[in-house]
């Protein structure tokens, strides 16, 4: 084999997959068709899971001085910190090239070095292993064998194709735009965001001059959906939109979207897999897509380790699918929902927002509710009895040494080394830490207290014990009921596989 994993794609997806790979020991490829880092501006941030799986890595420090860096060189000074909330929900606005960056710098660093500049045409699973055919930067052709390949290469994914894997869905309602530009006349566009009979416009003007403009129109898709896009045609949907004579001057970034929406049947053939936009697309807004392809990667990366290492076996993979689908699809609605309200066609439902918008507690729910806060995954019949945490991330927990040997520090700095985690707390039989010992090449053990100020911490009162996966989802739990540790190594064999002698 030339490599463990093929990972087809360089995006955010493509390159969360290969840290959390690599974190593993697992030799991983990747191969990005172009040859450089796409720095036009696309998702506007990351919520609370994409955080926390960029902090497990180390690299949240790095991520908001990148991000600082780029608001000084736009001419702003905002205060960008790693616990940014809106609403109580955590949140870090950037750049998705930033985030790119970032994971690239750290990938390079641990020597793993993407192959840009190579496009994949075809992808065969033969079995035992899998072919992956390219085209080389000089135009040449070659070929590389991996046991497994997992297609993060965009909505008209050659894996996907290979595969033969369906992506049913529904066609475009509306064609976007989103540019950084100059224009003649800088107060040509009032700032913020607009609603007019012809769709939306929107525009954030910067210090150095550039403005960061939004047109969407919802008269169908656009008559030319490839190729690159043109300062005209950005210029001539603001002029629909706005009803204003808007001449562009020059531009940074220009890009071109609309609502159309996918899904696909599996995430899984084989040995070929898929994440990110090769799994789903939908409309843009809120960076839902960013957020869904990280935390895809997230879940896939240790469950490949565990199959690649031996202590799996390949049905640990089908829970990759089982898990992930169903969030995209409740993704999905929701922005199909975002669309609905936006049409000018639905003025009625529009002002309803409003009115809910001026809730607080509504606003809270549908940042948690896009922020994907709450996805609990079916992890089958619970080993042990029944809790509210199962299935699901402690929100925002933060734990201290019960012997005062550090301070508060979140649940994601705690699992830096990125391996599954058995926290005991006040009152644990110390047979649970015995029962796990047989693990302990994958399964760290801390000792801890629940801060009280944590977001959760009602439901910590009567937990002696959690077992949390290498994502941060908890699929056992020591809620004071009688236990000899079976029920813990009854967990541990399901998810991390035989003990070690």
């Amino acid at each position: 084999m030339d490599t463990d994993v093929a990972v087809i794609g360089a995006g955010p997806a493509g390159l969360m997959l290969a840290a959390e790979l690599h974190a593993w020991g697992v030799s991983t490829v990747v191969l990005e068709a172009r040859t450089a880092i796409d720095d036009r501006l696309r998702a506007p941030s990351i919520t609370a899971r994409t955080i926390e799986a960029v902090e497990r890595h180390g690299l949240l420090e790095r991520l908001v001085e990148r991000i600082a860096e780029y608001e000084g060189e736009l001419g702003r000074h905002t205060d960008i910190r790693s616990d940014v909330r809106v609403d109580g929900v955590r949140s870090l606005p950037i750049r998705q090239e930033l985030l790119e960056r970032v994971l690239n710098e750290h990938l390079l660093a641990s020597g793993v070095e993407p192959r840009r500049g190579r496009r994949v045409t075809r992808v065969r699973d033969q079995g035992d292993l899998v072919e992956v055919h390219l085209i080389e930067p000089d135009g040449g052709t070659g070929t590389l064998t991996a046991r497994f390949a997992v297609g993060c290469d965009g909505a008209r994914s050659v894996v996907r194709e290979s595969a033969g894997i369906g992506f049913p869905g529904v066609d475009p309602t509306l064609t976007g735009y989103q540019a950084e530009v100059t224009l003649a006349d800088p107060e040509a566009l009032p700032q913020g965001w607009h609603r007019t009979p012809a769709g939306i416009f929107a525009t954030d003007r910067y210090a150095n001059g550039l403005v960061n403009v939004i047109s969407i129109e919802f008269t169908g898709p656009p008559p030319r959906r490839a190729g690159e896009v043109t300062l005209e045609e950005v210029a001539a949907s603001l002029r629909r939109t706005s009803g204003r004579d808007v001449r562009l001057t020059g531009a940074k970034s220009l890009t071109r979207f609309t609502d159309n929406e996918r899904l696909a049947t599996t995430y899984r053939s084989g040995r070929l897999l898929l994440a990110g936009d090769a799994a789903h697309v939908h409309a843009p807004f809120g960076g839902y897509g960013l957020n869904l392809g990280v935390q895809d990667a997230v879940n896939l990366g240790w469950k490949l380790a565990a199959v690649l290492h031996g202590w799996a076996g390949p049905d640990l993979l089908d829970t990759y699918t089982a898990e992930r689908r169903p969030v995209a699809a409740r993704m999905q609605r929701t922005a199909r929902g975002s669309v609905t309200l936006l049409d000018p066609a639905h003025e009625a439902a529009w002002e309803l927002f409003r009115e809910l918008q001026r809730l607080g507690e509504a606003r809270r729910y549908m940042h948690e509710k896009t922020a994907m806060v709450h996805v609990r995954y079916d992890i089958g019949d619970p080993i042990g009895a029944p809790h509210p945490l199962l299935g699901r991330t402690p929100r925002d927990l933060e734990l201290r040494d019960p012997r005062g040997r550090d301070g508060r520090r979140p649940l994601s700095q705690v699992m830096r080394a990125g391996r599954g985690l058995l926290l005991t707390f006040a009152g644990a039989d110390p047979a649970t830490a015995e029962a796990a010992a047989p693990w302990r090449d994958r399964v760290d053990h801390r000792v801890a207290e629940v801060h009280p100020e944590s977001a959760e911490a009602d439901l910590f009162a009567a937990v002696r014990a959690l077992l949390l996966r290498p994502d941060g989802f908890v699929v056992w739990v020591d809620a004071a009921v009688p236990d000899d540790g079976g029920t813990l190594r009854a967990a541990l064999r399901r998810w991390y596989g035989p003990a070690t002698a």
